[in-house]
């Protein structure tokens, strides 16, 4: 009630403030309600349109649409990234004659082109949103997640990253196991690679277990870190299993960081089943963590 009410202060950032706000907890609260998300749009507060077109967009209101589809055309780059994202959000397939050109710009159109790598990641969240439906085009879904793996495993620079948010966007099965393999290929830059890691650690998916393991005995010291980053997200209510991934790396600077906490916070339980398996250093280390925890 209170940002409701804010919604018609004089200051024009206190304004945007608060409907920033609400739409966050219209993502964050499943009984947010909207009406006052509603009434900003009616109201046609220039400032209001995109942070309000966003919230609606989170819920699928179909009343976002040509606001957003507004704030695309006629505002500023960063106006223009936000909207093309809530526009995937939004799941609204009359969005595609719109998107879909600024993905073939050429040179004469320069703020297309920048904006094209946004509409990649846009697309991921409109293939997610469309195949909920039940009478979704399997064939149009086919044709948009193809574009999306296309340019996850051959673009280049800020396409080809924001392709994989895109995959994290999908959030399938499917999706989840290019971003391993992305992560995984060695031929690959550290960019690429540390991405498909912060992807996965938001795709928030247990399956990726595996391949964070692999990525943590890796050569590649950027990666690794990412890898761990990526396994303390998945596992946020269970560090001891994030970082009994990262244990049996070879290189210290996971292992010794996967040791330090393990030894003191680590779930006794787990450490013991696996102690038998650990260098001796590194059990010596645990066991004594344990006896000063008095949990042997």
């Amino acid at each position: 009630e209170q940002l409701e009410r804010l919604l018609a202060d004089r200051e024009a950032a206190v304004r945007v403030a608060a409907c920033e706000a609400l739409a966050l907890r219209v993502a964050v609260v499943p009984g947010a309600t909207l009406a006052p998300l509603e009434a900003a749009l009616r109201g046609g507060r220039r400032e209001l349109v995109l942070p309000a077109g966003e919230g609606l967009a989170r819920r699928g209101r179909p009343e976002a649409f040509f606001a957003l589809l507004l704030v695309l055309k006629a505002g500023e780059p960063p106006e223009r990234e936000r909207a093309a994202l809530a526009l995937g959000q939004l799941g609204d397939r009359r969005a595609l004659e719109h998107l879909l050109p600024i993905l073939d710009a050429g040179p004469d159109a320069p703020q297309d082109q920048a904006l094209a790598p946004v509409v990649i990641e846009s697309l991921g969240a409109m293939v997610a949103a469309l195949a909920a439906r039940a009478d979704a085009d399997a064939d149009e879904l086919a044709a948009l997640r193809e574009r999306i793996e296309r340019t996850a495993t051959g673009g280049l620079g800020p396409e080809r990253l924001r392709a994989l948010a895109g995959l994290r966007r999908i959030g399938d099965g499917r999706s989840r196991a290019l971003l391993e393999r992305v992560l995984l290929d060695r031929e690959l830059g550290n960019a690429e690679r540390v991405a498909a890691a912060t992807e996965l650690g938001a795709l928030g998916d247990a399956a990726s277990e595996a391949a964070f393991a692999v990525a943590l005995a890796g050569d590649n010291s950027a990666v690794r870190g990412a890898a761990l980053l990526a396994a303390l997200a998945v596992f946020a209510s269970d560090r001891t299993r994030a970082y009994m991934l990262a244990l049996p790396s070879p290189f210290a600077d996971v292992s010794g960081a996967a040791a330090a906490y393990l030894a003191r916070h680590g779930e006794p339980a787990t450490i013991v089943a696996h102690l038998g398996a650990l260098a001796d250093d590194i059990r010596r280390g645990l066991r004594e963590g344990l006896v000063r925890r008095a949990a042997l």
